[in-house]
């Protein structure tokens, strides 16, 4: 498969509101269940996640890492597409420091302090 930003900027709207699927099979992929040590504030439904209201999916493999997201009561859209991954996994949450910033300075305060932190690379 080949994706643009762009393109996932549009499918990560159509995906988080629900116009991919039946109104049957979207209210399923929306029950989620609380990650651990997510504090309430991280969860994951049928192939979705929900990270501080952000809905959206993340991906990786060898080489390339992504991550889209949309925020519906702002009605804003994150894209993160990175040619990166290890293969020893020491830069898996580099994706994911990518949202998580680029959220923060989109929507301030959309992120929580507590994950900023988290995902911070050490010594920071």
């Amino acid at each position: 498969m080949i994706s643009t930003v762009g393109d996932l900027h549009k499918w990560a709207k159509a995906f988080a509101e629900g116009d991919l699927l039946s109104p049957e099979m979207h209210r399923e992929q929306m029950k989620y269940v609380n990650v651990p040590k997510g504090r309430g504030q991280i969860r994951w439904g049928l192939g979705m996640a929900d990270l501080f209201g952000w809905l959206g999916h993340n991906g990786s493999n060898t080489g390339w890492q992504s991550d889209m997201y949309y925020l519906p009561d702002k009605k804003a859209t994150v894209v993160v597409l990175m040619n990166k991954e290890s293969q020893d996994g020491s830069d898996s949450w580099a994706n994911q420091q990518g949202f998580a910033w680029l959220a923060d300075v989109i929507v301030p305060d959309s992120v929580a302090d507590w994950y900023l932190k988290m995902i911070a690379p050490p010594g920071e």
